[in-house]
């Protein structure tokens, strides 16, 4: 490849991740998005650069160069840190060079499919291998040559990095990628993209979605008691439902963790794993006040109880024991209509079930020093 070309891809790809960047609105981010299904189909397409240098010349090979487009499907499956992408799709090549002698042009076009596991780091980024298999022969990318023995398939590997985000549904990317053919000792062939990919959640959509209207109405129901310690709340459940100068608040528009909150939750962390098997199951469940969209705080407060399982994660407690859920601002503690009534209403609370001495559990959380924000 002329190196010169090389920056025309890496600006599209700045250029794109700055589109991202504003599109994004207080949205969930990637690893968090996958809270209820890791199962997504990706759709999208690839644009870019080829290149192929030889060193097969006394056979009669050239160097060359060109373009390559692509249009790909994909199932990827999301666990924690790690996402791993099955895809299938069409590619279409072409290729020139020429000497002083002749000019030679290449197209080639064909199935493909693509395995490519990576590793999600600060969020929105994704990085890792990737291996594609080719149904065309090997043949099809430089110009046949004589002795040439002709394959049903080709191998490529190579690097894959990209940057995803959503505006709520559907889930979007971009990224680069660049590979080289596992071919031919003497001959390299190189591909260079830049690609789009818009992702949905097929195989969970709807489920456990939250039961609310698109146009917000007033709350009306009753305000459940609150109590600034654990509580038996049935036969094997507990709630951990802090009030007052004690609870689990966020700032406005916010899902960070204060500190002296953090501090608590690994207290907190402490204790479940001490008594890891007298729980079943962690049901953490964020809140908002009732400014902004419904949409907007039921992503919120879905970000809010993720942030709290994931400091909990990072501590030791099981992630398969623990669920994340929103609740925008339909269960509040206080319907007054000012600062002092929002910031009780920005929480997260918990409800253990399965628990087998309740008494003995809620014993020990409220064993634990207190926040005080």
């Amino acid at each position: 490849m002329k190196i010169l070309k090389l920056p025309i891809i890496f600006l599209l790809f700045i250029l794109m991740s700055f589109t991202g960047v504003l599109a994004q609105d207080g949205t969930i981010t990637s690893t968090k998005k996958y809270e209820k299904s890791p199962w997504w189909f990706f759709a999208g397409i690839n644009f870019g650069l080829l290149d192929m240098s030889t060193d097969l010349k006394t056979r009669g090979e050239i160097d060359k160069d060109g373009f390559h487009s692509s249009l790909k499907g994909a199932l990827n499956y999301y666990q924690d840190q790690y996402v791993v992408d099955f895809g299938l799709g069409w590619f279409y090549n072409e290729m020139s060079g020429k000497t002083a002698a002749q000019e030679v042009t290449t197209v080639s076009k064909s199935l493909f499919f693509e395995v490519s596991p990576r590793f999600i780091f600060a969020e929105h980024f994704q990085f890792g291998p990737s291996l594609n298999l080719l149904f065309a022969s090997d043949v099809s990318f430089p110009q046949e040559l004589p002795g040439s023995k002709e394959q049903n398939y080709s191998l490529f590997g190579g690097l894959t990095f990209l940057y995803e985000w959503n505006h709520e549904a559907p889930v979007f990317r971009i990224g680069l990628d660049a590979k080289r053919d596992l071919n031919i000792d003497d001959r390299s062939v190189g591909i260079y993209t830049a690609f789009f990919q818009v992702g949905f959640d097929v195989f969970n959509k709807g489920k456990e979605a939250p039961n609310v209207s698109d146009k917000y109405e007033p709350y009306d129901g009753p305000i459940p008691r609150r109590d600034d310690v654990a509580v038996v709340s049935g036969p094997n459940s507990v709630d951990l439902v802090l009030a007052k100068d004690d609870g689990v608040y966020f700032d406005l528009d916010s899902y960070e963790i204060r500190p002296k909150v953090k501090a608590y939750l690994k207290k907190l962390a402490a204790v479940l794993k001490d008594k890891k098997n007298s729980w079943d199951d962690l049901i953490i469940e964020g809140h908002t006040d009732n400014r902004g969209s419904k949409a907007y705080n039921m992503t919120l407060s879905l970000n809010r109880a993720l942030a709290v399982k994931d400091v909990l994660k990072a501590e030791g407690v099981a992630n398969s024991k623990m669920k994340a859920r929103g609740y925008g601002f339909s269960r509040p503690v206080d319907l007054a209509n000012n600062e002092k009534a929002w910031a009780k209403n920005r929480r997260v609370e918990f409800r253990f079930t399965g628990v087998n001495d309740p008494y003995e559990l809620t014993k020990k959380i409220n064993g634990i020093k207190h926040i005080r924000n």
